[in-house]
């Protein structure tokens, strides 16, 4: 996946500036790789996060949709949230709170948020969809094959070029970018099971 060029939201969210260092890259931006001139960045804490709760009241009224205790349950959990959450996750958070919510009611609200453009509904391919609440700035995302965690990457693609000419007439309304790989952790636990492995051969 995934930006959606950019999807323009009806209240424009304020952003902590960013400070270039002197690499030029804000402290909380990473490149990643260069390639025939197209740069990947990783990025974190640096997008927008979803509407408040009271926000997400107000809005949710503003359309006629009912506002209910586990629905703004539901909103507490998904402010600041930067991991790209399951419904499934969602809903564990949730019930730690409330445990009589459903998850019929957990999908529900996430839907309701998906069609008013405060979220972004993912398929990445984790087995389960995830949502992002970046719905305003282009971006793509790199996903851990082994843990699943996500996180959202920048991507210069001002020199991408197709090796064959499209078909006529198609327009191209949006790129998309999914980047699979181990995140530090999980190359970090297969290199200590390896030299584990390693080591019981030895000694056998």
């Amino acid at each position: 996946h995934t930006n959606r060029h950019p999807t323009q939201h009806p209240t424009q969210r304020q952003t902590q500036p960013l400070t270039p260092t002197s690499s030029g890259l804000p402290p909380n931006i990473q490149l990643l790789a260069v390639n025939n001139a197209c740069r990947l960045v990783l990025c974190w804490d640096t997008v927008p996060c979803v509407h408040s709760p009271e926000e997400l009241t107000q809005r949710f009224r503003e359309v006629g949709l009912k506002v209910t205790p586990q629905r703004q349950a539901v909103f507490r959990v998904l402010y600041q949230n930067h991991t790209h959450p399951s419904a499934e996750t969602v809903y564990e958070q949730v019930a730690e709170q409330m445990p009589t919510i459903s998850l019929r009611t957990v999908y529900q609200t996430l839907n309701d948020l998906t069609d008013m453009g405060e979220i972004l509904h993912l398929d990445l391919g984790t087995g389960s969809a995830r949502f992002d609440s970046n719905v305003e700035h282009a971006h793509h995302h790199l996903v851990c094959e082994g843990c699943g965690s996500v996180r959202d990457v920048e991507a210069d693609l001002d020199s991408l070029k197709f090796n064959e000419t499209l078909p006529t007439g198609f327009r191209v309304s949006e790129t998309e970018i999914l980047v699979r790989g181990q995140c530090e952790h999980c190359l970090a636990q297969d290199q200590k099971r390896r030299s584990q492995d390693q080591h019981s051969k030895a000694e056998a």
